[in-house]
């Protein structure tokens, strides 16, 4: 199941005015995880970001009301990118669960301080409600990924459970399975393994991430069994 926009269209092509916001908005982003790189969340002014593109203060919260928003903004736009990935290796079920972890892995690696950052604030606050993403967005973000603009952006949570009904459904994991019940095991991989090598250091991140999804689904067909 590829998560695209069935109600997209896909040979719209975003007038200039869409554009000019598009690529305002992921400017912005890029200067923030820039600052992100070096400095805490609070430690951002908003007048740094604007500064470095340049626009008005008045701009930037007409399209990011909170600081925070950015954050959500960047992730909305991984989701975009991993969907895309997925789709363009033919990745389905399990194969595409490993992948949305092992991209995210890749992306700590290259950005270790920006995404803790990101993974601390969702862990505890959930993901802000931004619109969602415009092809015109995804576009001015990936100008080279083609047809990145047929995929929605799709919530953490929702995009981890959408994978494993797929799952589900191709019979990697029981058909009995709740996939509910088990999404918040799933999401403390997600969250807490970037966190906890943080602390403890280790392997590879994409090695934890591996180890324990093995744990995971190793847990799941003994319980869905016994039940």
């Amino acid at each position: 199941m590829i998560t695209k926009d069935s109600n997209r269209d896909i040979h719209h092509h975003p007038g200039l005015r869409e554009r000019k916001a598009a690529q305002t908005k992921v400017a912005l982003m890029n200067a923030f995880l820039e600052q992100l790189e070096t400095k805490k969340l609070d430690e951002i002014a908003v007048k740094t970001v604007c500064e470095r593109i340049p626009v008005s203060e008045v701009t930037f919260y007409n399209y990011f009301p909170r600081k925070t928003d950015l954050l959500s903004f960047h992730l909305r736009l991984w989701s975009v990118q991993a969907q895309w990935g997925c789709a363009r290796a033919r990745l389905e079920g399990l194969e595409a669960v490993r992948y949305l972890y092992r991209t995210m892995a890749e992306g700590i690696d290259r950005r270790p301080h920006l995404l803790n950052e990101a993974v601390t604030f969702f862990s505890w606050n959930g993901e802000a409600t931004l619109q969602p993403l415009t092809v015109a967005e995804a576009m001015a973000a990936f100008p080279t990924l083609e047809g990145i603009g047929e995929f929605r952006s799709v919530p953490i949570p929702a995009l981890l459970r959408e994978r494993f009904e797929e799952a589900r459904e191709l019979g990697e994991v029981p058909s009995s399975l709740d996939v509910d019940r088990w999404l918040p095991a799933a999401l403390t991989i997600f969250f807490g393994a970037p966190l906890a090598m943080g602390w403890t250091g280790g392997t590879s991140l994409a090695t934890e991430y591996s180890r324990q999804l093995d744990v995971l689904l190793e847990s799941m067909s003994r319980d869905e069994h016994r039940r």
